[in-house]
């Protein structure tokens, strides 16, 4: 499904950005396809990072990984899992009802570079958006917003105006995030799920 969803998005693209034909499969060998698969990632991960959207949003207990033993390295802070799965964290809490939130807790890297979060708390809590799954749900105003975004690029590319594309890319997004205001769908991980997430 996930496949079509990326084909209608990147043809509604292409014409969008004035460009003739349209694609028949992102992994065919045409210029356009190549394009659209370039773009697409950068596309999608730009849109779902710059707006708490609700389809995206999952709430969860963190993975506690140590104790602080290393007072040094971590500061005396706790060390908890980043999600593999997460975009970017939105907050982090003290409470499973996601009310308290914790000041001190924060992303780091460990010595091998992978993401971590530090936090005196023994117990956290964490709400983040998640990256793209093969079973998105994109309503047609956020599907609208991802077809200018990628006009966009492949007009730049082609050496076309961006400016009346690129309006209509705000004008779109502005009502996206309108829109977004009134959902408040929420999924919540128990510690059970937690290993569901994170692979």
């Amino acid at each position: 499904m996930i496949n079509n969803l990326i084909v209608d998005i990147c043809n509604g693209a292409i014409r969008k950005s004035g460009q003739d034909g349209r694609i028949v499969s992102i992994d065919e060998n045409t210029n356009m396809a190549d394009l659209c698969k370039d773009i697409w990632d950068s596309a999608i991960r730009f849109i779902y990072s710059i707006h708490p959207w609700a389809f995206k949003k999952i709430r969860a207990q963190a993975d506690l990984q140590t104790l602080s033993d290393d007072p040094i390295a971590t500061q005396g802070q706790n060390i908890f899992g980043y999600p593999d799965n997460a975009l970017r964290i939105l907050g982090f809490f003290k409470d499973k009802e996601y009310l308290y939130r914790v000041s001190d807790a924060r992303v780091s890297s460990d010595i091998n570079g992978k993401k971590v979060i530090l936090s005196n708390e023994e117990i956290l809590f964490i709400e983040f958006l998640l990256t793209e799954t093969a079973n998105d749900n994109i309503s047609p105003w956020l599907r609208e917003v991802l077809e200018l975004k990628i006009a966009i690029e492949i007009a730049r590319t082609k050496g076309r105006d961006i400016r009346i594309l690129s309006q209509e890319f705000q004008a779109m997004l502005d009502t996206a995030q309108e829109n977004n205001a009134s959902e408040t769908s929420v999924e919540i991980i128990d510690n059970d799920d937690y290993i569901n997430i994170r692979g």
